[in-house]
């Protein structure tokens, strides 16, 4: 069988990241764990979530699939 490259992340290879307790923001990420500055993942954000302050800096793409959002950008 052949190595998989390192740019491909399968699922079950994917980090799964719960921010805080019941009804909190979780994030699966969608690429291999190392330096990106460009992360993909999937946020559940529930209603009244937020995400917080960027504690390091990469560049952010997103997609929503339900509902609605409110993006403020500092």
């Amino acid at each position: 069988m052949t190595e998989t490259p390192e740019y491909i992340c399968r699922r079950e290879e994917r980090r799964h990241l719960k921010l805080g307790g019941a009804g909190a923001i979780s994030k699966e990420l969608l690429h291999r764990s190392g330096t990106r500055v460009f992360e993909m993942m999937i946020i559940d954000l529930p209603p009244g979530s937020t995400t917080g302050k960027s504690s390091y800096p990469s560049e952010k793409g997103g997609m929503l699939l339900e509902e609605e959002v409110v993006l403020t950008a500092h």
